[in-house]
């Protein structure tokens, strides 16, 4: 049987394929191995890449005390507008929920100061720390302004 320089076998078509001038033989049993194999690898590494996902993606809130200073009234406001939270123990990300001018932030770790960072901040604007220069132990970070504004909390690194 002869297909326009193909032609095939009449005793096991799926196995044999021959050419003009080359005869090549399919071993379906390993390609069958190969593709089991390749399935695995891959499985391997979308279920590696989905722990690190959620270990990485993890975030614990620090709880913020004290006193925080509106610039406008002049008056102590009850609700801190500044949100802190650790980001898979890596890093400190620092949200900020209104304007702050002339804001000193103050970073230390078992008692040492590791941080000092004065800067002025819109609504909406972020901050990151990287922690991982310092490693696991206790932090305590501290917010202040000129007028009086004194914002703390503390976690720990484990």
């Amino acid at each position: 049987m002869s297909y326009r320089g193909l032609v095939t076998s009449k005793i096991s078509p799926e196995l044999f394929v021959f050419m003009k001038t080359k005869t090549y033989v399919c071993d379906i049993n390993q390609s069958l191995v190969i593709m089991k194999s390749m399935l695995f690898t891959l499985l391997l590494v979308v279920l590696s890449l989905q722990m690190m996902a959620k270990t990485n993606g993890s975030t614990s809130p620090v709880d913020l005390k004290g006193l925080f200073n509106d610039k406008l009234q002049k008056s102590i406001v009850e609700d801190i507008p500044i949100r802190a939270e650790i980001s898979g123990s890596e890093f400190l990300v620092l949200s900020f929920e209104a304007p702050i001018m002339d804001m000193t932030i103050t970073l230390y770790k078992d008692g040492v100061m590791v941080i000092q960072k004065s800067l002025s901040v819109s609504s909406g604007d972020t901050e990151t720390f990287d922690l991982t220069l310092w490693g696991m132990g206790e932090y305590s970070l501290k917010f202040t302004t000129p007028r009086g504004t004194d914002v703390y909390g503390d976690f720990r690194l484990e």
